[in-house]
Order: structure tokens, then sequence, then C-alpha cells
């Protein structure tokens, strides 16, 4: 076990080694790359701000995963300040670049734009998500604008609809919210019976 460990070291180190001979070439990939061995701590010393920068040297030039790398590290507030407005801009400088949107993506940036109370752009971002086969963190968030009367019409019935949809998927937020809708209804009906 110990020569196997050995050997993968060793091999990262040469790994790294190579990606630091082609640095000068300012190829996007390799910038890429050694932001992963930084952060990963492979064949070097971990080290999470020489990763960003190099981050960031990949994702200014335009290469894609870094850019969405990018978009997660202010998301997150991941090696810097968290900023919804820069995560946003990066996911969608990404998007543009290859013209193609992923469930993920479009979901972050929705989220995004709640956390900026962008509730119209948001829904905009959640309806494209449900295009793509969505999912239950979608249908949530729906429902909660829906529940709320946020950037859509407050819409108690659809919101329950978003909200079983996620129930499904096992989203434990939504299921709360069935839960709470139930509730609030039997409360109601019960306190008619008492004063009729």
């Amino acid at each position: 076990k110990t020569a196997v460990r050995e050997k993968k070291v060793e091999d990262r180190m040469k790994r790294y080694q190579e990606l630091k001979s082609k640095e000068a070439s300012g190829d996007r990939k390799v910038l890429y790359e050694l932001a992963l061995c930084y952060e990963q701590g492979d064949g070097v010393e971990k080290n999470r701000s020489i990763a960003f920068s190099y981050l960031k040297q990949a994702a200014d030039k335009g290469y894609y995963p870094a850019m969405i790398a990018m978009g997660h590290c202010y998301y997150y507030g991941d090696s810097v300040e968290q900023s919804f407005i820069k995560a946003k801009s990066w996911f969608k400088r990404a998007i543009e670049l290859v013209h193609i949107s992923s469930l993920e993506t479009e979901l972050l940036i929705a989220e995004c734009e709640i956390k900026e109370q962008n509730y119209e752009e948001a829904v905009k971002h959640l309806k494209i998500c449900k295009k793509m086969n969505g999912s239950g963190q979608v249908d949530y968030l729906l429902g909660y604008l829906y529940c709320n009367g946020l950037g859509v019409e407050l819409d108690e019935e659809t919101a329950l609809y978003y909200f079983r949809l996620a129930a499904k998927e096992k989203h434990e937020r939504a299921q709360f919210e069935i839960g709470r809708y139930y509730v609030k209804k039997y409360d109601e009906s019960s306190s008619q019976e008492m004063f009729h």
C-alpha cells in the first residue's frame, strides 16, 4: 500500500511540474488545471488564494469550466467575499460563451436572483429549469414564489402543486410546506366552525 501511495504522490508531482512548465504559454486549460492542483493540494502544497488566482486567469481567458467555478466561488463565498451579483455574472458569461445552459447553472442564477429579490427574473430562470426537466429544488422554489406572491401573483393552489412535485422528489422543505398548508387549512376550518 505504501508503494502505491508513493507512486500516486510522485505522479501528482510530475503532473504539477508538467503544468507549471507550460504555465508561460498562458493556455487557459493549463491555468485551470494548475488552479485545481493548488485547490486540492495535488502535487503541490494546498493554497486556495493561488488556486483562485489561476482560476480567475483561466476564466478571464474564456475557459468555460473556470467560469462556472468562478461563479461557484462567488456564490458560496469560497476564497472571495460572497457576492450573488458576481456569481450570476460569471454564470451568465459562461452560458453566453457556449450558448448552452445547464439545469444547475440556471438554478444557481435563479437562486442568486431570489437572494437579490429580483423575483421576476428568478421565475424566468426557474421556468427555463422546468423545460430542462427541473428538479425538486426548482419545484420548491416555484412553490415558494407562488406561495408568497413574489415575482408572480399569489396563488396557493399553484404553490401547493409545485410543493407536491418537489415532495415527490423527497424535498424536505416542500414536505414541510405541504404540512403547513394543511395545518393552516385545518385551523381555518376549525375556527370557522367555532364561530358559526
